[in-house]
């Protein structure tokens, strides 16, 4: 009797817990408020939980991630009651999991699934440790192999602009001469997150038609460290200092291709291959628990000299010095003021100054430019946050042309460019995201006032899938050899229509892309502008469309990582020259890149290759009535590297060796044409390739840690 008793003074509660998206959550706590009474849920979100004392009683609900719930539960002796299905709603952790994903790469964030990290993008075989190398493995670039930069789905190269910490990089390339590709001048490894956004990019940044690569610098260097480095082509020498709340690096760097060029036959009749000499200062001051200064200074002389062939007079090939002088600074300071605010600012200086000689021409180009930036941001409340800020850029471009024989000309032009945003991000619910945002920008050398609109959003199917759109308009100043003719122009126009669909789990990724891109306003003009610079208008016009689509997998195959790249573009334009509309010649329909990296633990070494295609592009045959209709054969590209770790002298050590197109493809990205025909009407023609059919680097680093036990 005391038996029955007892148990007709219990209760029991039981249900089931689901998150947003109806899926059983597994391991929830369910306590009594008061009491160490409790239990979690099993695999299928369901739970059972013994009262001792029935009655009114609150029930604490929580989980990683969701917002804790607080649930009134009634009971009666000996009743068993069930709650039914009991749903959590998603906290500000798990909110910040639904990210803009259209047109963006994140290369920082492990909640935004990293697609490249640094080490990704030095480890990429055919990448020779060069930033835009790998990023051109990614789906909506285009493989322009005579320029060595970044091309974005129909955009030219200028059309994506890099910045720094925030501070706009007026030249991230060094510079050269027509047909020889360039290099980016920064180290992948000065970067702790790579953004790459192929469109659609937040109004926090402008001045770019087609994309923006964003990198952020890291913050106090982990150690005291001193690194050396011994390649084919030159030597580093580094050294950063860590001390508790600050620390300093030193990098310089040679580069004489000379020895190389000597052993590896080449295909340009060098006098004095490429040399270089760059220097580096990064300076990281810690301000407060959440604050931080960091100063950051490159420079940089470089030199080459060559006999250019000469297409109208072939044995007369020209003289041609290339001298670059490049320096940039920026200094930017980031902190949280009072819990809320979140405060960056910066200021930044760019100069470049480039002689050519060719044969009595001399020609002197300089270019600086200073900026301001001031940004805040503040969350307000779960899943709404505002952005807003502010850029200031003073430009001065200078540049004289002196002919012994010709003539002698100077063009200049100083462009004050200022720009406000406002940008809201907002939490609608538990799976949309939405982010708005203005950006009203004004230059007074052209006295042209823009405000363009921007807005994303994105939408969680499960999990681990979601679909994203954005929607952008984008202005651009025209370059610099356009406005220094001519301060009639307006700024180029660009409008950016994005649909994107992207699942991940397990470290396996796939996203497919759909966009369409509207230009507008594009530079065109007739005859030759630098004589007729009234010839110079905004009447140009174009677009481009396509289909990206990636996939990487870093799980299916044991201590193996790799990806697959596919984009579609179909694009035309009626800009510059173009006497119609037509393909641009840096524009190929067909991309694909397929890129293995695999780890052999047993000698500590990693292994990789990247096979890189390209559909023919289009070039200008004088000889035929339409522009741009003929096709360059299709690219191919096989390339091997391979990073072995060891010790010397008791430091961590890397050798790396790496060689591209190791079948010896050939590639022609287009031809050059004599300026009148022959005698029977044919023009003589020479195709642009690689300055050598392979590029081989052979590299020892070594890594000797200060702070290691002796």
């Amino acid at each position: 009797m005391a038996v029955w008793t007892a148990a007709a003074q219990t209760a029991q509660v039981s249900g089931v817990i689901r998150d947003e998206f109806n899926e059983p959550v597994t391991g929830a706590n369910i306590i009594i408020k008061g009491t160490y009474n409790g239990t979690t849920t099993d695999l299928d979100g369901g739970f059972t939980l013994e009262m001792s004392k029935p009655g009114k009683v609150t029930l604490l609900i929580s989980y990683l991630g969701y917002k804790p719930m607080d649930l009134e539960v009634d009971t009666g002796p000996g009743e068993n009651k069930d709650l039914g299905t009991i749903k959590l709603k998603p906290g500000a952790e798990q909110l910040a999991m639904v990210t803009i994903t259209a047109g963006a790469f994140e290369a920082s964030d492990e909640k935004r699934q990293t697609l490249l990290k640094p080490l990704d993008i030095v480890t990429t075989a055919g990448a020779t440790a060069d930033i835009a190398g790998a990023l051109n493995t990614l789906p909506g670039t285009q493989t322009v192999g005579e320029e060595g930069k970044l091309f974005v789905r129909g955009g030219a190269a200028y059309e994506t602009q890099t910045f720094i910490d925030g501070m706009l990089v007026q030249k991230p390339y060094n510079s050269n001469v027509p047909n020889l590709p360039s290099r980016g001048r920064f180290s992948p490894f000065l970067f702790s997150g790579t953004a790459f956004s192929t469109g659609g990019y937040s109004a926090e940044y402008g001045q770019a038609l087609s994309s923006a690569l964003v990198l952020n610098t890291h913050d106090l260097a982990p150690k005291t460290q001193t690194s050396l480095g011994l390649t084919t082509v030159g030597l580093d020498l580094s050294h950063q200092e860590r001390w508790e709340n600050s620390s300093l690096a030193v990098t310089g760097n040679l580069t004489d291709l000379s020895p190389y060029n000597a052993v590896i036959r080449q295909n340009i009749d060098w006098i004095r291959p490429f040399n270089s000499q760059t220097g580096q200062l990064i300076f990281r001051q810690k301000l407060s628990e959440d604050g931080i200064l960091k100063v950051h200074g490159d420079f940089s002389n470089s030199r080459l000299k060559l006999n250019y062939l000469n297409i109208d007079d072939p044995g007369n090939p020209d003289n041609v010095t290339l001298d670059n002088n490049y320096f940039f600074v920026n200094s930017t300071i980031r902190e949280i003021v009072n819990d809320n605010w979140t405060i960056n600012g910066g200021i930044a200086y760019n100069y470049n100054h480039d002689q050519t000689l060719v044969n009595t021409l001399t020609l002197k180009t300089t270019d600086q430019m200073a900026i301001l930036r001031l940004n805040a941001s503040r969350f307000l409340g779960d899943g709404f946050k505002i952005k807003f800020g502010t850029e200031y850029h003073d430009q001065s471009f200078r540049q004289s042309i002196v002919d012994e024989q010709v003539l002698n000309r100077r063009n200049q032009y100083n462009v004050r460019y200022l720009a406000g945003f406002a940008e809201a991000d907002l939490n609608l619910g538990a799976r949309l995201f939405l982010r708005l945002g203005e950006r009203l920008e004004n230059s007074d050398y052209l006295n042209d006032l823009t405000l363009a609109t921007r807005a994303s959003m994105a939408y969680k199917l499960s999990p681990h899938a979601q679909v994203s759109a954005a929607f952008g308009q984008f202005y651009q100043l025209p370059e610099s050899e356009f406005m220094a003719y001519s301060n009639r122009l307006s700024n180029e126009k660009a409008l950016h229509y994005i649909l994107n669909y992207q699942y991940t789990q397990d470290n396996i990724t796939f996203r497919i892309e759909g966009y369409y891109k509207q230009y507008d306003q594009l530079i065109k003009y007739t005859g030759d502008y630098r004589y007729h610079p009234e010839t110079l208008d905004n009447s140009g016009n174009g677009f481009a469309r396509g289909v990206d689509i990636f996939y990487r997998d870093r799980k299916s195959i044991r201590n193996a990582d790799f990806w697959v790249s596919y984009s579609f573009l179909d694009t035309k334009r009626d800009y510059r020259y173009f006497p119609e509309a037509a393909i641009p010649v840096f524009a190929s329909k067909h991309n694909l890149s397929v890129v293995y990296k695999h780890w052999i633990d047993k000698i500590d070494t990693q292994l990789g290759f990247t096979y890189s295609f390209a559909s023919g592009r289009p070039y200008d045959d004088p000889a035929t009535p339409a522009i741009n209709d003929q096709r360059t054969p299709d690219y191919h590209d096989l390339s091997l590297n391979l990073s072995h770790i060891t010790q010397l002298w008791g430091n961590y050590t890397v050798l790396y060796l790496s060689c591209s197109n190791i079948l010896g493809f050939r590639k022609i990205f287009g031809y050059r044409y004599s300026s009148q025909p022959d005698a029977e009407g044919i023009y003589y023609r020479v195709p642009i390739e690689p300055t050598a059919p392979r590029f081989a680097l052979i590299g020892l680093f070594v890594y000797f840690d200060h702070n290691k036990k002796q």
